[in-house]
């Protein structure tokens, strides 16, 4: 693992060093320390900065004993409270693979490891955004690696196309985050810019309810939105995840059309 460092280390010699994007404070390099004190707890609790292949190296050494003995290895994975053993949670998924897994996050970077001992197989999801939902990233992989069903309880049903047009146009909250609302056939599109012009975007699609009610939907999971609507006027405001988006009017501002792929990023 050459190219594995610390917080605080020099980069490896021609390395590219990812730079972390945040909803909680400006872009930083992931050798830069998260929260601007070196301790000796960052060589172990987020403070490791690697990549897939460093990892899948560690995971190809982890099933030798090269780096632990048999005995070593077994209570190193042994399940204690709630299933969590030396660093890992260990438990079979619902299709009963045994998984070994963590994941975790530092300011501008999430992660999610998994290990499955009995299919030789692993699976590491990196970002450089701390919005990203990667547990829910990892799952679908999960599914799409081992031949599984998504996890996923039904495809996003579009809205009903005037109640489409009421919502689209562009609104901000309080705090000066902006979300458009596009229209385009039968897909209506999202994007919240959290901290404009250079902070995190969250892109996202809009579908509808059982109930008729308005849904943004993110890989696997779905969050109600709630429309301010008078009869059948455009909508003066939409609220979700504890925020309230107030229309602008036209000329307010310009972030440009929606033309990425749509996936929300749920936000807690």
């Amino acid at each position: 693992m050459h190219a594995t460092r610390f917080t605080g280390d020099r980069a490896p010699e021609r390395a590219t060093v990812a730079i972390g994007r945040s909803i909680r404070g400006q872009p930083r390099s992931a050798l830069d320390h998260p929260y601007g004190s070196y301790g000796f707890q960052y060589r172990g609790m987020g403070g490791v900065v690697t990549s897939v292949w460093e990892l899948w190296r560690w995971d190809k050494a982890l099933r030798g004993n090269d780096v632990l003995g048999e005995a070593s290895k077994a209570k190193f994975f042994e399940p204690g409270k709630n299933d969590y053993a030396l660093g890992w949670l260990v438990r079979k998924n619902t299709s009963g693979r045994l998984v070994q897994s963590h994941g975790g996050g530092v300011r501008g970077f999430v992660c999610e490891l998994r290990r499955y001992p009995e299919d030789d197989g692993c699976l590491f999801v990196l970002c450089n955004r701390d919005d990203v939902p990667v547990q829910s990233v990892a799952s679908a992989l999960q599914a799409l690696l081992f031949g599984e069903p998504l996890p996923c309880k039904e495809p996003p049903q579009p809205l009903d196309p005037e109640l489409a047009r009421a919502v689209a146009g562009k609104y901000e909250d309080t705090n000066g985050a902006k979300l458009l609302i596009d229209v385009e056939g039968k897909v209506t599109r999202v994007q919240v810019h959290w901290s404009p012009p250079r902070g995190p975007v969250t892109r996202a699609v809009l579908g509808r309810s059982a109930q008729g009610g308005v849904v943004l939907y993110e890989w696997t999971a779905a969050t109600e939105m709630e429309v301010d609507r008078r009869g059948t006027e455009p909508a003066n405001g939409v609220s979700f995840l504890n925020r309230h988006f107030n229309r602008v009017r036209c000329g307010q501002y310009k972030l440009g059309r929606l033309t990425a792929p749509s996936v929300f990023l749920e936000r807690t």
